[in-house]
C-alpha cells in the first residue's frame, strides 16, 4: 500500500532545451506528516516552499492526491475546499495557492510536477480547471499503483526515463478524467454492460435492415434511455454509429475490391445505391466513384 511508503522526494535535472511541447516531470514524492507536525517539512528547494499564511506561486502544473488523513486546499481562482483521504487536486501555473494537513489528523500526501502543454486538461477543464481543481476518486487500487510506478522511475531515474514518466503522468491524468467523466454522467457497470451490448449488435448486424427501437427492446431498455445514454457514452447517436459502421465498410471494399457501387451499398447495409452515395458524400466529401479514384 502507498501508504507504507518511506517518505521520499526527488527533483530532476531536466534538459533545458526543452521546449515543453510535451508533458515533462519535474519532481515526484510522498509524505506522511504526521498529527501537529511542520508544514510543509524542509529541505525543499527554496522555489517551491512556501507558508500558509502567505502561500505561493509556481510555474509548473503538480498533480497532488491525498491518501490518508484530511486538511484544506486555497486558490486564487477555485476558492476554499475541504480534502479528506481519497480527494486530490491539480495545481496550475502561475496561480497562487496554498494547502496544509489538518493539524489533529495530518495526511499523507502523494504528487507529482511536471510542465508542458497537457492537451487532457486543456480538453477537460469542464471536469477539472483552475476553477475546479479539486477531484474525489476515493481509494482507487490503480491511482496507487500508478502513483508508486512513478516513484519508483523517479527514485532510478534511469537513462530514458523521461519517456515513461511522461506516458506515466499522462496514464494519471487520464485515469482521473475517466472517473469525472463517469461521474458527471452517472455511468455505472450495468450502463457500460448495456452499451457494449449495443454497440456489439450494432456492429454484428450493420449490413442489415436495423430497427434502433427493435435494439433497444431486444436490451430491456426504453428507446428514449438507449438514446440518451449512447450519444453521452460515445459521442455519437445510435444512427450516426451505425452510418459510420456503414460508410467504413464501404470504403474498405472501395479501396479493395472491384465490386459495383450497387453491391458495395447493398453489402454496407443501405437500402439503395442512391441512399448510399448521398450518405457517403455528406460522411467523406466525395461521392463513392471519387473515392474509388483517389
Amino acid at each position: 500500500m502507498i501508504d507504507n511508503m518511506e517518505d521520499f522526494y526527488k527533483y530532476l535535472q531536466v534538459n533545458q532545451g526543452y521546449t515543453y511541447e510535451d508533458l515533462v516531470v519535474h519532481n515526484a514524492g510522498h509524505t506522511h506528516i504526521e498529527p501537529h507536525a511542520l508544514y510543509p517539512p524542509g529541505k525543499h528547494p527554496k522555489q517551491h516552499m512556501f507558508s500558509f499564511n502567505q502561500g505561493r506561486i509556481i510555474n509548473e502544473f503538480q498533480l497532488i492526491y491525498v491518501s490518508e488523513g484530511k486538511g484544506q486546499l486555497q486558490t486564487q481562482s477555485g476558492g476554499k475546499y475541504e480534502i479528506c483521504a481519497g480527494d486530490g487536486f491539480f495545481l496550475f501555473p502561475g496561480e497562487w495557492h496554498r494547502y496544509k494537513p489538518d493539524e489533529k489528523t495530518g495526511w499523507t500526501e502523494n504528487w507529482v510536477g511536471f510542465k508542458g502543454n497537457n492537451r487532457f486538461l486543456k480538453s477537460a477543464e469542464h471536469l477539472v480547471s483552475r476553477r475546479r481543481p479539486v477531484f474525489s476518486i476515493g481509494m482507487d487500487d490503480r491511482l496507487i499503483r500508478q502513483f508508486n510506478n512513478i516513484f519508483e522511475m523517479v527514485k532510478s531515474d534511469f537513462v530514458g526515463a523521461e519517456y515513461v514518466l511522461s506516458g506515466g503522468v499522462n496514464f494519471l491524468i487520464g485515469h482521473i478524467l475517466t472517473h469525472l467523466k463517469r461521474q458527471a454522467l452517472q455511468i455505472t457497470s450495468r450502463t457500460d454492460e448495456i452499451l457494449m451490448d449495443a454497440k456489439s449488435l450494432l456492429e454484428r448486424d450493420f449490413d442489415k435492415r436495423i430497427s434502433l427501437e427493435d435494439v433497444a427492446s431486444e436490451l430491456n431498455i426504453s428507446y428514449v434511455w438507449f438514446r440518451t445514454y449512447f450519444k453521452k457514452h460515445t459521442g455519437f447517436s445510435p444512427y450516426d454509429y451505425l452510418l459510420n459502421i456503414r460508410i467504413n465498410h464501404a470504403r474498405l471494399l472501395l479501396q479493395n475490391s472491384g465490386l459495383s457501387v450497387k453491391e458495395i451499398s447493398q453489402l454496407s447495409g443501405f437500402e439503395s445505391q442512391q441512399q448510399f452515395s448521398k450518405t457517403f458524400k455528406k460522411k467523406t466529401g466525395l461521392t463513392p466513384m471519387q473515392f474509388r479514384k483517389q
